[in-house]
């Protein structure tokens, strides 16, 4: 899409959500969040479809919803379930997928809903923590390995369903709250106040108090080891959000690194995660 197609489009977005809010704030609270939760990318490409072939496959499913499952095998007693974040899918985890295999781990991925080819229109965090909880209940992995957005969702998952296999969570990147989030979209569509108040009027609705569904929050309640590494110029989530889960969360270990950006998608990365998952 070029320039003046989507400042044309952000255009009409914002001036119909303005409109609408004017006859009922939450409807164009639902409307935005329609909009938002709709990704514009994370399908998968010919070249990543090659690579997740040589995975076992699987579609498993929650409250009728497709999801996608991969599994490369290997020590049964060393299981680690990969989970991507938005606009992305488990391809992602290739480098890593390799070290790992070297390792002679035993590799289980998903692709999130609306993303991969796993089923849905559209995202929600809460549904893929839903998601996740169904391969945690079928593969009973020791570790998690969460980023972006997927971090929330691993998070929210443990503190939701409280897994007995899992040991231990690395968080890549993680969102610790979603109104950060929530927040740039607003912004940079730039609607009037209605519209983002209608969405929270529903958000609270439908999941309940924002204030409580943080990690930071939640996360007070977990004794597991975790992992959590950040890099200081992340251009998509602000490094202070692991800063707060850090600070919750009390047997956690937190790295920040610098100018790898967001994706993290690094050697040095690779080294920490696998000593992290190897270590007693």
């Amino acid at each position: 899409m070029n320039k003046f197609i989507l400042k044309a489009t952000v255009a009409v977005i914002r001036t119909s959500l303005n409109a609408l809010s004017f006859f009922s704030k939450e409807k164009a609270g639902e409307a935005g969040a329609t909009i938002f939760s709709k990704p514009r990318k994370g399908k998968i490409t010919e070249e990543n479809k090659k690579y997740l072939d040589t995975a076992e496959k699987e579609t498993l499913y929650y409250e009728k919803i497709p999801i996608q499952t991969y599994k490369w095998r290997g020590d049964i007693d060393k299981k680690v379930l990969l989970v991507h974040g938005w606009e992305s899918n488990s391809a992602r985890w290739k480098p890593l997928i390799t070290k790992l295999q070297k390792e002679n781990f035993t590799i289980i991925a998903l692709d999130a809903p609306a993303h991969g080819d796993s089923g849905n229109k559209y995202f929600n965090q809460f549904q893929f923590a839903g998601m996740i909880n169904v391969l945690i209940e079928k593969y009973l992995p020791q570790s998690i390995i969460g980023h972006s957005a997927g971090g929330f969702a691993v998070s929210y998952a443990y503190f939701k369903y409280k897994p007995m296999s899992v040991k231990k969570i690395a968080l890549l990147a993680p969102v610790s709250d979603n109104r950060i989030i929530f927040d740039m979209f607003f912004n940079y569509l730039n609607t009037h106040k209605r519209v983002r108040e209608g969405f929270y009027a529903v958000f609270r609705k439908k999941y309940g108090d924002p204030d409580k569904l943080t990690v930071a929050e939640f996360s007070k309640f977990f004794d597991i080891k975790a992992l959590i590494i950040h890099d200081k110029n992340d251009e998509v989530v602000p490094y202070p959000e692991s800063e707060k889960i850090h600070n919750s969360w009390k047997n956690s270990e937190l790295i920040l690194t610098e100018n790898i950006g967001h994706s993290l998608r690094h050697e040095q990365i690779y080294k920490i995660i696998i000593t992290f998952l190897i270590s007693n």
